[in-house]
């Protein structure tokens, strides 16, 4: 037996993802990836989807993004791929 409507609680629950990634800090959240992953954002970051999910056993909020990084790939005539660098001249990759 039904005690609310589906389409309400959908309805709500998209409008509550859209109000925390309304409210995300990008500043930190770029800090973070240049400190992970040594990268730097470029031009604007496109939001797909959010979602509520349980992650390590606690409820979450899953947010997609489509980003664009600048990044230099090397490689030699074989395709043999020889080093990913930043702008800056980081290396991405150890051993490649």
């Amino acid at each position: 037996m039904k005690i609310t409507n589906p389409e309400t609680i959908q309805s709500s629950e998209k409008e509550f993802i859209d109000f925390i990634n309304a409210e995300l800090d990008w500043g930190s959240i770029e800090k973070m990836i240049l400190k992970k992953h040594n990268l730097q954002l470029q031009d604007e970051v496109v939001y797909k989807q959010g979602d509520i999910m349980v992650y390590d056993n606690q409820i979450a909020y899953k947010f997609d993004f489509d980003i664009k990084v600048s990044l230099s790939l090397i490689f030699n005539r074989q395709g043999d791929c020889l080093n990913i660098k930043t702008p800056d001249g980081e290396d991405l990759e150890e051993d490649v």
